[in-house]
């Protein structure tokens, strides 16, 4: 009896000793890939909210030459789609170039392309939403928009890390389609604001191709947090586009995005 009474009372000690730990694990990010795939912030590379953004977008080539170019970037939520509008300002050979985007709830994005030589705009076709956008390490989906990763890419949730100080989730994305460019992508997503920190693109054979560094992250009019430093690496092209954002407006945005692109 005295040693029943004596192995009760371990095995209690053993549970109150175990009892912090094991609620710890209870409590531990229950957030499964798609769930938090789900939650993540941005609808475009280049502005995470409605409104207007002047930004400075600036090439590198291999041998590290830059040449800079200045833009506006309008955003709006039209109710059933995301409307993007990017208008080139400077310099003068590509100014008057504009892209616009519809990118509805579920389905395929509508993107035309202005080109000022033409006077009118064209449709970009779904097989060449693939290529790069005037020149840049941006694909035309990739410039256009960023809020359907949900729909084209199948997320796996992997060891959690800390990518530029802060807290991440880690996703590995594969692509539903399989004519796309990429076998999958690895993404870190800043814990406590659910926004991109970096993405990494590999290519068919498993390589790193690109990677998008976001950085310098402040917070904008709604008190959300948005990236003004963004960097498309090509890292077997040696090439890099580089984003800063200048500044913001949330008043300054057309009231009719395809009027406006053929002005």
């Amino acid at each position: 009896m005295f040693r029943r009474n004596r192995l009760a009372a371990l095995l209690l000690a053993v549970l109150v000793t175990l009892a912090p730990a094991w609620a710890g694990a209870q409590q531990a990010d229950p957030l499964t890939g798609p769930q938090i795939l789900e939650r993540v912030k941005g609808d475009s590379a280049l502005s995470t909210q409605q409104g207007m953004a002047q930004v400075r977008l600036t090439t590198v080539n291999p041998r590290g030459e830059e040449r800079p170019n200045e833009m506006r970037i309008f955003v709006k939520d039209s109710g059933d789609a995301t409307e993007q509008l990017l208008e080139y300002v400077a310099p003068a050979d590509v100014a008057g170039t504009k892209l616009y985007t519809r990118t509805p709830e579920k389905g395929d994005p509508d993107i035309l392309l202005w080109l000022p030589a033409l006077g009118r705009e064209r449709r970009v076709a779904a097989a060449d939403r693939g290529k790069n956008f005037m020149n840049t390490d941006f694909t035309y989906d990739e410039i256009t928009s960023f809020s359907q990763f949900t729909e084209h890419y199948t997320a796996e949730r992997l060891p959690d890390a800390e990518w530029d100080g802060r807290p991440a989730y880690v996703l590995k994305l594969t692509p539903k389609a399989q004519d796309s460019p990429y076998a999958y992508l690895r993404m870190y997503v800043w814990k406590d604001e659910f926004v991109p920190l970096r993405i990494d693109f590999h290519n068919l054979d498993g390589v790193l191709w690109k990677q998008l560094l976001n950085s310098n992250f402040q917070q904008n009019a709604d008190g959300n947090w948005e990236a003004r430093h963004i960097e498309m690496v090509n890292v077997l092209g040696k090439t890099k586009t580089v984003i800063d954002l200048i500044a913001t407006s949330r008043t300054d945005v057309p009231a009719n995005f395809v009027r406006e692109l053929r002005r």
